[in-house]
């Protein structure tokens, strides 16, 4: 791939999504959109942006995405990245703001939030951990960035705990390089969650909505070796009607098993309610013992470093991750 042909991908993407030069930021392509698109809060940095990430996009798909055709769901999540609006008030890329999208009267009885202690914008703990001895330590804006705080916390513990946390602060702001830009849009910070580690038997489930509807949904199940260290993941997709779509399932030897959980309807139910607020969002759920719990809300799934596998979970797909282009 050469620097010619990712020049020329940005002057094809701007034609394909209507931009006009003499218009900064795109003030008039969606002029009524909720949020912010990354193009806009990127600025003159945009070009840099962008060629980092189709890099970034050819590396694993070994093409560029292709502005016009949008062929696949991938090449939508990418566009996605800069065009299309994404609420950041409150930033629904934070862990801690996805309950606030939540109608917390309407589900408080049906929808677990976990609880949250210690929410801090600085890099400092309290002196004393054991109110949250056994529960998570985690980064609110990032991604795989957690510890779990030893229920024999002590001061060795406490001070390396500290420099975790010191260090997760001084790093670069995840995504923010190739695109993922939602998660540097709001300050960063720390907060300790419960574990629920001991509730969770069941399934996680991910919806894929796209303007207030679900067009597909994936369960996923773990399976953990006898010694605990090794797992394997089941995943079964389905339509946005609970239809299985063959050849979802892993194929090695667990239980088949594509029946769907009893809280199926306030999954959905919730789901909805949530994606009012999106063109397109994830709205994933863990199922406890006695009921489900909210997780996060996803924008951009594996940052387009994804391929379907097979035809019909393709279209679901890129159906529910499509990127309209603005009719100028």
């Amino acid at each position: 791939m050469h620097d010619s042909d990712v020049r020329n991908l940005v002057y094809q993407t701007l034609a394909a999504f209507g931009h006009d030069a003499a218009i900064p930021f795109f003030e008039k392509t969606w002029p009524q959109a909720r949020g912010v698109r990354g193009v806009e809060f990127y600025g003159m940095l945009f070009p840099t942006v962008y060629r980092t990430a189709a890099r970034n996009f050819f590396q694993f798909h070994k093409r560029l995405p292709d502005a016009n055709a949008l062929p696949l769901a991938a090449d939508h999540l990418f566009f996605s990245k800069f065009f299309r609006p994404f609420p950041t008030k409150p930033n629904a890329a934070s862990k801690l703001n996805a309950v606030k999208f939540l109608d917390q009267n309407r589900f408080a009885k049906k929808i677990y939030v976990p609880r949250r202690l210690f929410v801090s914008s600085v890099p400092a703990l309290p002196d004393d951990l054991s109110s949250v001895s056994g529960w998570w330590l985690k980064l609110d804006l990032g991604n795989a960035t957690h510890v779990k705080i030893d229920p024999e916390s002590g001061t060795l513990n406490h001070k390396m705990l500290g420099e975790r946390v010191k260090h997760w602060f001084k790093s670069p702001r995840y995504g923010l390089r190739w695109g993922e830009w939602w998660y540097a849009a709001t300050p960063q910070r720390i907060f300790c969650e419960e574990d629920l580690t001991g509730r969770m038997p069941g399934d996680e489930y991910q919806f894929f909505m796209k303007s207030g509807r679900c067009v597909m949904f994936k369960k996923k199940r773990i399976f953990y070796s006898s010694n605990l260290e090794h797992q394997k993941i089941v995943a079964a997709f389905y339509d946005g009607a609970g239809n299985h779509v063959p050849g979802t399932q892993s194929s090695f030897s667990a239980p088949e098993d594509v029946s769907l959980s009893e809280h199926l309807d306030v999954m959905l139910e919730a789901a909805h309610q949530i994606a009012a607020a999106f063109d397109h969002i994830r709205v994933d759920f863990i199922l406890l013992d006695d009921a489900p719990a909210l997780g996060e809300l996803t924008y951009c799934t594996m940052n387009a470093r994804i391929v379907y596998s097979n035809e019909v979970l393709e279209n679901l797909a890129r159906d529910a991750v499509r990127m309209d282009t603005p009719k100028l």
